[in-house]
């Protein structure tokens, strides 16, 4: 398409996405785009959408109770990501040396997309080899952390850049990440909705190796009573950091020893102690990623460190130098 007449489509789309209907038939005709039958089926599940009829009259809404400022917005981003090529979701299976580098570039990697144009969405694993306290982003430092012991045993406190309560990781505790595209994705920006979404794709993958778990409180997994996956998110304009935890092989005491009980509970907590509250999932770590790999339809990048690692790493030795080994950043709150 010549540039004049792409101009010109782009400013035709904008106007014609403003309204309440919108004749789709005509958006994809002026940017002489064909769909095919798969990617209107695509297009509709994804967003939501009723399209109407099948000639030039097609139009499409958004259900009666989605929010309204979200409308335009967000119907705006279903239309560009139908005329965008989709790319599937990568795989990054990198767990860096320290803890400070880990949660340095779960956070560069949302900075990064943000900055990116049609980057993809990515699915991130690791696993700490050394035992460290995660702060939320509002965790109270003074309050939630039993600091005699973490300094006995040279276990570090450090804060991550989602909310959430205050979590431990180490070896046995594997470390998902998802980085999730509003423009592929906007029903997420409803977070009662994104909470559930991903931990369905979740618990869908714990259950397919035959193991029962089920969603509690706002974002917790448990299996047979016992919480074993703690989770928490950041958003951006144009992508959800989405992260957690899954407890498989690691010492619940050395969980507990390193924590105070908590000041907010959920109801099914019923005031247990942490050793009678958390527990863990009897699953194989690789089955397990695989199988949660496959409910995002992630793909292994040919070269997985070149997804992330490299096109980040100022920003993120930028993060790690001013902000995450920085205790004005932990001992915030």
């Amino acid at each position: 398409m010549p540039a004049i007449g792409a101009f010109c489509v782009t400013n035709f789309i904008w106007g014609l996405i403003s309204a309440e209907f919108v004749p789709i038939s005509i958006v994809f005709a002026a940017a002489n785009c064909q769909l095919t039958t798969t990617y209107k089926t695509e297009f509709t599940n994804r967003y939501k959408l009723t399209l109407y009829n099948t000639n030039l009259d097609h139009n499409f809404r958004f259900p009666h109770d989605w929010p309204i400022e979200s409308k335009q917005r967000d119907r705006r981003s279903a239309i560009v990501s139908a005329l965008r090529p989709h790319h599937s979701m990568k795989i990054l299976d990198l767990t860096l040396p320290t803890p400070a580098e880990n949660l340095a570039l779960e956070e560069a990697l949302l900075e990064h997309a943000e900055q990116t144009e049609d980057h993809p969405e990515v699915l991130r694993f690791w696993e700490s080899p050394q035992t460290f306290v995660i702060l939320g982003r509002g965790s109270k430092f003074a309050r939630e952390v039993n600091h005699d012991y973490c300094e006995q045993n040279n276990i570090p406190i450090l804060r991550r850049c989602s909310g959430g309560a205050t979590v431990v990781a180490g070896r046995g505790c594997l470390m998902y990440s998802l980085l999730l595209s509003y423009v592929k994705r906007p029903e997420l920006r409803m977070l009662d909705y994104a909470h559930k979404f991903v931990m369905d794709k979740l618990l869908a993958a714990i259950k397919s190796l035959q193991l029962e778990a089920t969603m509690q409180g706002t974002c917790d997994l448990v299996h047979k009573g016992r919480k074993f996956s703690g989770n928490a998110l950041r958003c951006k304009r144009n992508f959800m950091l989405y992260h957690g935890t899954i407890l498989i092989d690691m010492p619940i005491s050395e969980i507990a020893d390193c924590l105070e009980m908590p000041e907010r509970q959920p109801d099914y907590r019923n005031q247990r102690s942490h050793r009678d509250f958390i527990g863990l999932l009897p699953a194989e770590p690789q089955a397990l990623k695989n199988e949660i790999a496959k409910q995002w339809s992630a793909v292994t990048a040919e070269n997985e460190q070149g997804i992330a690692w490299h096109s980040v790493h100022s920003v993120l030795t930028q993060q790690l130098t001013e902000k995450y080994r920085a205790p004005a950043w932990t001992q915030r709150v």
